[in-house]
């Protein structure tokens, strides 16, 4: 969009052409500027004139800016994800903790119920076992 001239109305893009008073050395002939939208001979024309090139250096940096939020802005979501996804994580691994630490002490309380009255057994089962590795040894 065109900028706004001094007197509030949105300016015109035009070329600078050769006047016919003369100036044929002027630097701004054959570039395009921005100039109030009223009348020449209108009498409240301001006498705004912004060279087109100055505008469109700031609309490209306003783009830059854009476009450098948007990348932070994706930069920062995936940040998010991630950590949304360790956050996750360390629930399941805490979960699957918790559940080993709830089945080892099931063990330990079945383990703590059934061993006192049959410590005899198990001591029979060890010495069973040991015999059975030392035959196959002597294979």
């Amino acid at each position: 969009p065109p900028p706004q001239c001094f007197c509030g109305e949105t300016s015109r893009l035009n070329k600078v052409k050769r006047s016919k008073a003369g100036g044929d050395n002027s630097r701004a002939l054959g570039k395009y500027f921005f100039f109030c939208s009223k009348k020449r001979d209108d009498e409240t024309q301001c006498r705004f004139a912004r060279p087109a090139d100055l505008e469109l250096n700031k609309m490209k940096a306003r783009a830059g800016n854009k476009a450098a939020q948007k990348k932070a802005e994706q930069e920062e979501s995936a940040q998010k994800r991630k950590e949304t996804k360790q956050i996750k994580k360390a629930k399941v691994e805490q979960s699957e903790k918790k559940k080993q630490v709830e089945a080892a002490s099931e063990e330990d309380n079945n383990d703590s119920s059934s061993s006192s009255g049959s410590s005899s057994s198990s001591d029979e089962e060890s010495e069973g076992e040991a015999k059975k590795v030392d035959s196959s040894d002597s294979d």
